[in-house]
């Protein structure tokens, strides 16, 4: 982690523009006490931790998408690091296991809460309450960066201060999934008294586009979850307000041109008109003629849709007149949602993102997840009636009949698992779906992870791979062999040392 020491800072002019917070790149390579001299040296730095958590989402999406079955290579154009993902064959040499993006971030989002009271004293225009607004924005984006690892590693360092000298020791221990979680539940519900409210905006993309107290709800309430803290989970999703979802038919609108629909609860901005910043994943699974397309969408997660499901098959509608395909382009399988300017026509081909139009943006939360992890909760309490509520709300946005087996726990589960692949799928959630439910009960469950795994593993290695699934050490990702030579207080994790 020396690299991180040293992280860049954009020295940017007060009269920033609104937009601008959200989208400038960094510049200089100053964190100095002397810097922090007003409020908008604050918002400075901000803008600079939302914008570089772009740098992260490809090592999400490899992290939560490939091991989880949905997706399957590509000819020859999906690289040997991926295919180890695929195939459920990943060491630490595999350059796709890095972390140091998300510490890059974490470090300015440190700088943040150390620094930002500086700028309070010495700008005498500068609020309290403002000053609490941001450090509540700095603070979600830590514990959202840490989230991720913990899901991702378990185990991680936990590093509560900026880096901001050369002088400090970066050599630090990994502290354990339950410490860091208990931290990130302090701090979260610390701050969410002091965060702004969406009316706090004006610009529907900082509405949706930066951390609000809806946002730090469903981080919260997601939190919750993974730690199966279900009551807690159920009372921090009804604070979650402000957001509805949109109407079966016009599902695609929520990804489509400027992103930001009435569902949304916190998106990652991007604009490549204004500001050229682009959704780098667009090219993963694009079939565009600027897009790489690197995998294509499996057998398993097309056999997941009816017929009748508009998450896949809109109707005609006011929005979009021809209908057509959502999530999957099944003409060549590619992932649609985030590459299409609308539902895909096969008789109208020219509705899918130009390299221009490449900026949809990335969906951490929105609504439909909302009650998705209420149902999820209210099952595994056992309150089959309200699970089915929830999940029966989602069912009906996307044209489907009511799911009705309210006698049988597990099978209810698997089905509120699958509804969260076909609701979804590529926005970050697969794998950590199948491990934070299924390590609940493994004994019982270990079927729902293995199968997806082996569904995509090539035949001759289904029985190595199924016997490393059944242990749970193997479900979370090796420490990056770079970070343990730079780091000697590190230990790899477990199932590593000898595997």
């Amino acid at each position: 982690m020396k690299r991180l020491i040293i992280i860049f800072i954009t020295s940017l002019f007060i009269t920033t523009a609104c937009t601008d917070f959200l989208l400038l790149e960094p510049q200089d390579e100053l964190i100095r006490e002397e810097y922090w001299k007003s409020e908008g040296d604050v918002v400075a730095v901000l803008g600079t931790a939302y914008a570089k958590m772009s740098d992260f989402l490809r090592e999400l999406y490899y992290w939560s998408e490939l091991r989880g079955g949905l997706l399957s290579p590509y000819e020859n154009r999906t690289s040997i690091e991926q295919l180890d993902f695929l195939n459920y064959n990943i060491n630490q040499n595999n350059d796709l296991v890095g972390w140091d993006d998300f510490y890059l971030v974490i470090n300015i989002a440190n700088t943040i809460i150390e620094y930002a009271p500086l700028a309070e004293e010495n700008d005498d225009t500068f609020s309290e309450e403002r000053l609490r607004g941001y450090i509540a924005e700095a603070t979600f984006i830590r514990s959202l960066c840490y989230f991720q690892l913990v899901k991702t590693f378990r185990d991680v360092p936990l590093i509560m201060s900026s880096y901001d000298t050369d002088g400090q020791d970066f050599r630090i221990a990994k502290s354990t999934e339950s410490e860091i979680i208990e931290q990130l539940i302090t701090d979260l519900t610390g701050i969410v008294d002091d965060a702004f409210t969406p009316d706090d905006f004006e610009l529907k993309a900082e509405k949706k586009g930066r951390a609000n107290i809806n946002a730090i709800n469903a981080l919260l309430a997601d939190i919750y979850l993974w730690n199966n803290d279900y009551d807690l989970c159920l009372e921090t999703c009804d604070k979650v307000s402000n957001a509805f979802l949109v109407e079966g038919e016009e599902y695609m609108s929520i990804f489509a041109n400027e992103g930001n629909s009435q569902e949304s609860i916190f998106e990652l901005q991007f604009d490549y008109l204004a500001y050229r910043t682009t959704n780098d994943l667009y090219r993963l699974t694009s079939n565009s003629r600027d897009g790489d397309r690197d995998f294509v969408v499996s057998d398993m997660m097309l056999a997941l849709y009816e017929s009748s499901d508009m998450r896949q098959h809109a109707p005609p509608s006011p929005l979009y007149p021809a209908g057509g395909e959502v999530t999957v382009n099944t003409d060549n399988f590619s992932l649609w949602k985030y590459v299409g300017l609308g539902p895909y026509d096969s008789q109208y081909k020219n509705n899918d993102r130009s390299e221009n139009e490449s900026d949809a943006n990335w969906i951490f939360y929105r609504m439909a997840e909302i009650h998705l992890m209420r149902a999820e909760a209210y099952a595994e309490l056992g309150e089959l009636p309200n699970a089915l509520l929830h999940l029966n709300i989602i069912k009906s946005r996307a044209g489907l009949k009511d799911y009705t087996n309210a006698n049988e726990q597990d099978k209810l589960i698997a089905e509120i698992l699958n509804e969260r692949a076909r609701e979804f799928f590529g926005e970050g959630k697969r794998w950590y779906d199948l491990v934070r439910i299924t390590r609940r009960d493994v004994n019982n469950r270990l079927e729902l992870i293995s199968d997806a795994v082996i569904s995509n593993v090539e035949p001759r290695s289904r029985s190595a791979v199924a016997s490393k699934i059944k242990d749970v050490n193997s479900w979370f990702l090796p420490i990056y062999f770079n970070e343990l030579l730079l780091n000697n207080l590190l230990e790899q994790n477990v199932f590593y040392k000898t595997n």
